[in-house]
């Protein structure tokens, strides 16, 4: 009789004890942090296999070989691991409003990204199975590419580029996110610019290799881009400091 009581008794505590475990492996499934990529290196791996869609710039790779390799050595292939973006990180609480420019795929919803860095899908969109049949064009508005570059578009916006409507990607090349064209050679500014370019002045700096966004892109009071908010001297204006930056004797 003892032996039943005992063996009824010990089923019981093996119940209750599975039960526990059941209880801690929920509790930590629920409770433990995202898991994201490491900082230590831009590795273009998704966080989320398969999140919404999402392949890696490693599927675009497969066809466009070259895209890739120009992108590989941008500011936005690399910008979650730029070593101002990791320090700040380090001082916030909500991480959130570096992963919503500076990821692929954030959903503020649950605070997670699918890939580190902005690849070719944080412009293009998640991968679309009938590619190449299907267009992976992006958006061209400078409201697209304001969303997170917030200070370039107010100063475009205040520029003469702006109200004309002269937009990102008639100077920009997407990709290498350098400019369309040599800026020494002046051929990119000289397709609008022609009059302003045979002047005299400006005769004068392209003599010394002075190019038009040494004077028209004013970058001199740039500080420390932390939270996003940095003058880019897109409003294009040659002011008193650029002069003053070679002519402090006059």
């Amino acid at each position: 009789m003892k032996k039943e009581a005992w063996q009824e008794q010990s089923q019981w505590i093996a119940l209750a004890l599975s039960g526990c475990l059941m209880a801690i492996a929920l509790g930590l499934t629920l409770l433990w942090p995202a898991s994201v990529p490491s900082l230590t290196a831009p590795e273009p791996v998704l966080a989320l296999p398969s999140a919404a869609g999402y392949e890696s710039p490693q599927r675009c790779r497969e066809c466009h070989e070259e895209v890739y390799q120009a992108w590989s050595q941008t500011s936005h292939a690399n910008a979650l691991f730029d070593p101002i973006v990791r320090t700040y990180m380090q001082t916030i609480e909500q991480p959130g409003e570096c992963f919503a420019c500076h990821t692929t795929g954030y959903n503020t919803n649950t605070g997670q990204f699918v890939l580190a860095g902005v690849t070719c899908e944080a412009c293009h969109g998640p991968y679309r199975p009938q590619h190449p049949q299907e267009s992976m064009a992006i958006a061209t508005s400078p409201d697209f590419c304001g969303s997170c570059h917030s200070s370039t578009r107010a100063e475009w916006e205040s520029s003469r580029h702006g109200q004309i409507g002269v937009i990102c990607l008639d100077c920009h090349e997407v990709h290498t996110q350098h400019t369309r064209t040599s800026t020494v050679e002046q051929n990119l500014c000289a397709i609008c610019h022609q009059a302003e370019i045979q002047d005299e002045i400006h005769q004068a700096h392209a003599a010394v290799a002075l190019g038009c966004i040494d004077c028209h892109l004013d970058r001199s009071h740039r500080t420390i881009p932390i939270n996003g908010e940095t003058a880019t001297g897109h409003s294009f204006a040659a002011t008193g400091d650029n002069c003053d930056a070679c002519h402090i004797d006059r």
